[in-house]
């Protein structure tokens, strides 16, 4: 059995006896989600907990005073930066940056891999925050952290990779066990980290832009379309025309044409630079 099928095997092997190594979330993540479980708790008790976690820290006070979420008067505490983004968005914040740190691999080869891996989860998650902000009753942050968790699935499987040097080198060969996998992979991940069950299935239907679910859109279908309109000009083959895709026609941009929606992406370029600035950090 060549390299491939051995680290293919391995993987579903332990995925069956129920033993597949999964990431866990770091404390200050789960932390915060299990306080948010608590309607009484405050901007200040969600600040003490995210407070032990300096980078953390520094970085939401930094979110809170850029273009995206800046008010009239500059912030200098976490407690006020929480305020300013609200509950809700400072957790999908944690959430993202905890994720972001997990992109990392012992090789430098696989190192590079995860590193354009999550430029290119980041830039999903850019367009997914800006599409999410031309429809209505979706919050632009979840769908941004529903744009990240689209690849979630890739974790695991660079993980074992490391244990076949004799792939590391060989790219395509890994993304061809990244394809196969990652969907069920993902779904088990943000099973296990007690994701809203409405994002659980994402990793496996992003993969699918001829989902159609009904007239109701929903992040997946935010998604769905982030992740087409992300290729656009990579010279990549065989990409569906946006009339193709039903996700697509539940998007209010959809009234006004393929063509509009686009241009209106173009006109949104620096918000889409300054998410995926704000996610690499």
């Amino acid at each position: 059995m060549d390299a491939e099928k051995q680290l293919k095997a391995r993987i579903l092997g332990d995925y069956e006896a129920d033993k597949l190594v999964l990431p866990s979330l770091p404390d200050v993540a789960i932390k915060v989600r299990e306080a948010m479980r608590d309607e009484k708790n405050t901007a200040r008790n969600i600040a003490k907990i995210i407070q032990i976690d300096a980078a953390l820290t520094a970085r939401l006070i930094q979110i809170a005073n850029s273009a995206l979420y800046r008010g009239n008067a500059k912030i200098d505490n976490l407690q006020s930066a929480v305020t300013r983004l609200g509950i809700p968005v400072t957790r999908n914040l944690v959430m993202s940056f905890a994720t972001r740190n997990m992109f990392q691999a012992k090789s430098q080869k696989l190192q590079a891999l995860m590193k354009s891996l999550w430029s290119n989860s980041s830039r999903v998650a850019a367009i997914s925050y800006v599409l999410a902000g031309y429809t209505p009753l979706l919050q632009a942050d979840k769908a941004m952290l529903a744009g990240l968790m689209h690849s979630i699935g890739i974790l695991p499987v660079i993980r074992y990779a490391e244990d076949f040097p004799e792939l590391i080198e060989d790219e395509k060969r890994i993304f061809r066990i990244i394809g196969s996998l990652q969907g069920k992979l993902g779904s088990m991940i943000l099973r296990k980290w007690q994701f809203d069950e409405e994002l659980v299935d994402l990793p496996v239907e992003a993969q699918n832009w001829r989902r159609d679910t009904g007239n109701t859109v929903d992040y997946i279908d935010i998604v769905v379309v982030a992740r087409v309109y992300s290729q656009f000009g990579s010279g990549k083959k065989n990409l569906p025309r946006l009339e193709e895709i039903p996700a697509f026609s539940k998007l209010s941009i959809s009234k006004l044409g393929a063509d509009a929606g686009i241009e209106m992406l173009r006109e949104s370029q620096n918000e889409i630079a300054e998410v995926m600035q704000m996610l690499q950090g």
